[in-house]
């Protein structure tokens, strides 16, 4: 990727020449200026997410990294990429697939400043996920063999090779592969590597989307287009590791189709994350106050449009919790943005629970405001029903803590989302020892 250095005064800045003049029309002059960028939240989690913004015109896709952990310089460093932020990682990776030609989102700009970092990605036009397709042909089977090899014959390493994050033009055929920021650059990748990256990718897609003939197509595509000489048995080998891969829950939840877009709007920075819908109401410095006010716990709010949320605040006076987190060199989530998370999973896998309005976490304090349901508790005569709830939170990939379900009239739903938590590697013992606690709740209610 061809870069220039930026202005300095506000942080570090490296922008595509492509796009140089555009940025400086639009008044993007520094790192700071790019992270101000209003936008609204397409996908992420604490960390780090990506927004959807318009520059000049042009929609692109910004990945803020809030805050550059040490741990992550320091894997990075390991890796061959020096001290650099995530988001400096993926824009080397991407300007190493731009080089050779290779299938990945054009890097647009990159920069860090006063601990944060982003990068900034061309968006891929008209292109719908992968698994949204009816069938890989084989056609498009031998082009994905070959794109996967020349990315390994390029040396880089991806082990994220999720059908997730490929997109395909109906119309073009184009392919973009998303999501680099694992990806390392290597002289060669190892056989071992290419076999699990391969493997990911099979496990991913549901055998309507690449059934065994075409996936042999795929598979012959890549041995052709790879240099390095491969085992007599790779394929079987990529095989039985997809097979492992497939029972992980969080492999197994990429099998569904994806649902509806979900969407956040970010105002004032991230003082609030709201769904579109609501948005517009809490832009008000007063109202964003009275949101982090521990007085309004438990207050309902009515909106315009006839929406109802309640409110959960805390005010951590002493937090012990994000401490920790900050000396292990982790995120801290306080209770509310954890509830906000699993609300937002929750939604994304179908399940029924309360509706996510709102969120916010600043300094020492949190909130989270949601629809809340009109259910009662469960009891033994609603084992069927709440059992076959279970049986969908573990395959969303989440664990009980507590006793989270309730009852709409004959239907199972989450009531108290704090009482879940998401594990995206479940094991046969877990869901066997969460099932024996829905039992105990059963009995206790009863």
């Amino acid at each position: 990727m061809q870069v220039e250095a930026g202005i300095r005064a506000g942080g570090r800045l490296k922008v595509h020449l492509s796009s140089r003049e555009r940025f400086v029309i639009c008044g993007l002059n520094c790192a700071r200026d790019f992270l101000n960028l209003p936008g609204v939240v397409v996908s992420g989690h604490i960390g780090r997410n990506v927004s959807r913004v318009r520059i000049g015109g042009e929609v692109c896709y910004l990945k803020r990294e809030h805050r550059v952990r040490w741990r992550d310089r320091w894997r990075n460093l390991l890796d061959g990429f020096g001290p650099v932020s995530i988001s400096k990682r993926e824009a080397d990776v991407l300007s190493h697939l731009e080089l050779h030609s290779l299938p990945g989102p054009t890097c647009l700009a990159t920069g860090e400043v006063d601990g944060q970092a982003f990068v900034l990605v061309e968006e891929a036009h008209e292109a719908i996920d992968l698994r949204r397709l009816p069938q890989i042909g084989d056609k498009l089977a031998k082009e994905l063999g070959c794109i996967v090899a020349e990315i390994h014959e390029a040396g880089i390493d991806q082990p994220d090779l999720f059908a997730k994050h490929f997109l395909i033009n109906p119309d073009t055929g184009r392919i973009t592969i998303l999501d680099w920021q694992r990806a390392s650059i290597r002289k060669e990748v190892p056989v071992r590597n290419r076999l699990r990256s391969l493997a990911a990718f099979r496990a991913s897609c549901a055998d309507s989307l690449l059934n065994r003939e075409t996936w042999d197509v795929l598979l012959g595509s890549y041995a052709t287009n790879s240099v390095l000489a491969l085992p007599a048995e790779f394929q079987e080998q990529v095989s039985r590791e997809a097979a492992k891969l497939g029972r992980r829950s969080s492999i197994r939840s990429q099998l569904a189709l994806p649902g509806a877009e979900q969407e956040l709007v970010r105002i004032h920075g991230e003082m609030v994350c709201a769904i579109p819908e609501v948005a517009q109401e809490f832009e008000l410095p007063d109202v964003i106050a009275s949101l982090y006010d521990p007085a309004n716990a438990g207050r309902n709010y009515r909106f315009r449009n006839g929406r109802e949320g309640v409110l959960r605040v805390t005010r951590y006076r002493i937090p012990v919790r994000k401490w920790l987190a900050k000396l292990c060199g982790k995120h801290w989530r306080s209770s509310e943005l954890r509830t906000a998370r699993i609300l937002f999973h929750l939604e994304r896998h179908g399940i029924p629970a309360p509706k996510l309005l709102a969120y916010g976490q600043h300094e020492n304090s949190a909130f989270c405001m949601f629809e809340p349901l009109d259910c009662r508790s469960v009891n033994e005569s609603d084992h069927p029903a709440v059992k076959c709830l279970l049986d969908r939170v573990h395959e969303a990939g989440c664990t009980l803590v507590g006793n989270p379900f309730g009852m709409d009239g004959r239907d199972a739903v989450v009531a108290t989302p704090g009482s879940l938590r998401l594990n995206r590697r479940l094991s046969r013992s877990t869901m066997a020892k969460d099932h024996a606690r829905l039992n105990a709740f059963l009995g206790a209610s009863g």
